[in-house]
């Protein structure tokens, strides 16, 4: 799974900062690689850019599958793809004065996703783009202990330390910093660069254990 936001260069951190402070980074693009059958799969679904901040024909921009991309989806519309996937378009929310486009991804056996659009706090957009994004919530991750990358070292079975991990990895920055133990509690191997891939859905990020055998590749600092 892959996921394509904004990043400062001005402070070399994945986040937006406002007034001072650091805020979460917008997705505005997500990829997900899988197999089923001895067969690879893709899915590519991205936000839609643009100043407007109604939500006229909706918030998704486009979503792709298997390289070809799928007719706008209206509330209600499923689609099914090989490899055990489907994504329904479930309905219109609400989150305080925005409105919400709810949509549910699913991939039989290995992932479920609840993903919600909507456009940015009026504050954190900008004169061109009212910053429409994906917001992720993980309903259901099938792995193993040998999945790594950002998610899989901290979605393990023990999950107190989870929120802290994030935040460590966020303040290191470019500081090398080791897992300790399995569970990779405080720290996540690597720098922030080590998990950076060249598209949303290439699996050539320096973690990547997809279409190979596991191995942690050598990061430069």
């Amino acid at each position: 799974m892959l996921l394509r936001g904004y990043y400062d260069e001005r402070t070399d951190n994945a986040a937006l900062v406002v007034d001072g402070k650091a805020v979460h980074t917008w997705i505005k693009e997500l990829g997900i690689v899988w197999t089923a059958g001895g067969v690879d799969h893709k899915i590519r679904l991205a936000a839609r850019g643009g100043k407007q901040q109604e939500r006229g024909e909706g918030f998704m921009k486009s979503i792709e599958i298997d390289g070809e991309e799928i007719p706008r989806m209206q509330v209600g519309d499923s689609v099914t793809g090989a490899g055990g996937l489907k994504v329904e378009f479930r309905g219109l929310e609400k989150e305080g004065p925005f409105d919400v486009d709810y949509y549910l991804l699913t991939i039989d056996g290995l992932v479920s996703l609840d993903l919600r659009l909507r456009v940015a706090h009026p504050k954190l957009q900008t004169p061109t783009d009212a910053e429409a994004h994906i917001n992720v919530g993980i309903a259901e991750l099938e792995h193993t202990e040998e999945i790594h990358g950002v998610l899989g070292q901290t979605y393990r079975a023990d999950h107190s330390q989870r929120a802290a991990d994030f935040q460590r990895l966020i303040a290191s920055l470019h500081r090398p910093i080791s897992a300790d133990g399995a569970e990779g509690k405080g720290f996540l191997d690597g720098t922030p660069r080590s998990y950076e891939a060249s598209d949303v859905l290439a699996v050539d990020c320096a973690y990547t254990a997809y279409g190979r055998a596991r191995q942690v590749m050598p990061v430069q600092p």
